[in-house]
């Protein structure tokens, strides 16, 4: 409990002068599924929302490098399989090799 004491000390003093900032800034929450809401959020879509969704996001990434566009693939998958494997599908990229460790 003194440990999160000295943090908030700390971080009002980095936060002088934001009275709001200091109270939520010194909560720390742990999150143990980053892109849970994400996926909730997607299912709950219907099923042109979401084939509207990969239509606008692989027009985005087929303007990134190789490297971004695997990482954002793999963070879609994350939120939700069906959806990293169809962006993946209309963008030509091949997740099989890090499926694996996705799903672990």
């Amino acid at each position: 409990m003194s440990n999160q004491s000295n943090d908030v000390k700390q971080d009002s003093e980095v936060l002088e002068g934001y009275p709001l900032m200091k109270q939520l800034a010194s909560q720390h929450i742990a999150k143990e599924e980053d892109f849970k809401q994400a996926g909730d959020i997607y299912r709950k879509y219907t099923k042109e929302q979401q084939d509207t969704l990969v239509t606008n996001v692989v027009s985005e990434l087929s303007q990134v490098e190789e490297r971004t566009r695997l990482i954002a693939i793999c963070n879609f998958y994350r939120a939700d399989e069906q959806l990293g494997h169809n962006l993946a599908d209309r963008l030509g990229v091949d997740i099989s090799p890090y499926v694996g460790m996705l799903n672990g």
